[in-house]
């Protein structure tokens, strides 16, 4: 082994575990997998985003609406996994709902120690709509998230 050669990853190892807690001592959630600040899909295909957290114990995660509301399931349009998945199936244009699917989510995980919150998340769905024209053209419409 080469001097100096086991001081060079003990050190951020050491750093790692203090502020992890300790190797095998509990600590509070750490992001593992956060959602992306956009999701954008059309009512055809649907999405699927999860979060994933890190913690001992290990942290429940839940989703959630900017003002801590929790989210529920809204059959057909939206679907909370326990395991921190949420899906938006296919839907026709006709149940498109702006407060589901033109919202700001956000993953929370928790434990005893503590929790973590997600950046937003700004979810957008476009939908199809068929317009009158000679040409048969398909137009891609939903509304515009705001910055």
């Amino acid at each position: 082994m080469l001097p100096g050669a086991m001081g060079s990853w003990l050190v951020p190892g050491l750093v790692v575990l203090l502020v992890m807690g300790g190797y095998g001592q509990e600590h509070g959630p750490v992001w593992l997998l956060e959602p992306p600040a956009r999701l954008v899909f059309s009512n055809s295909t649907g999405a699927r985003v999860s979060c994933a957290a890190h913690g001992s114990p290990p942290p429940a995660l839940a989703w959630q609406l900017p003002d801590g509301a929790p989210l529920h399931d809204v059959p057909g349009l939206r679907q909370v996994l326990d395991n921190g998945t949420l899906v938006f199936p296919a839907f026709p244009a006709a149940r498109y709902r702006q407060d589901v699917h033109g919202a700001v989510y956000r993953c929370r995980a928790s434990s005893a120690h503590g929790a973590v919150l997600s950046r937003d998340m700004r979810v957008l769905a476009v939908y199809r709509c068929r317009a009158s024209s000679a040409h048969g053209a398909v137009l891609l419409l939903g509304p515009s998230i705001e910055e």
